[in-house]
């Protein structure tokens, strides 16, 4: 049990001293903690699970678009634009950041993530909404 103990707080270190250097910490620890597989990752697996959460979110965001596109037609334009913008997270974002983890170059992930950023921040206030009731 105290080696258990030991290892336990171990894990909640790196998981903080990981999410600490990112721009949202307590995000970051939510997402973590939330998952299992944090227990007994490395930092490139820390990544990783934030990725597989991002990329959930990123797909229930879609989701909603298609959803607010069928109920306000008048917003299909913009809708589409971000759906465009939540489209390229998938299919360019997304794999950039797990094949920067896997071949152990962090720092070329957390760029794709900061251009994600700049690229969802026009999506943002149409989705918000909809998104807080998920």
């Amino acid at each position: 049990m105290h080696v258990g103990l030991i290892t336990q707080m171990k894990d909640q270190t790196l998981i903080e001293t990981t999410c600490r250097s990112t721009s949202n910490y307590q995000l970051c620890l939510s997402t973590l903690l939330a998952n299992p597989r944090s227990a007994t990752a490395d930092v490139a697996e820390l990544g990783l699970i934030i990725v597989d959460a991002v990329k959930a979110k990123t797909e229930t965001a879609l989701s909603g678009i298609e959803e607010l596109k069928w109920l306000h037609p008048e917003l299909t334009d913009a809708l589409e634009q971000c759906s465009n913008s939540y489209k390229a997270v998938l299919k360019a974002d997304v794999p950039e950041a797990v094949a920067a983890l896997t071949r152990g170059v962090p720092k070329f992930a957390e760029f794709g993530w900061l251009m994600r950023r700049g690229r969802l921040r026009s999506a943002r206030p149409v989705l918000r909404g909809w998104l807080n009731r998920r």
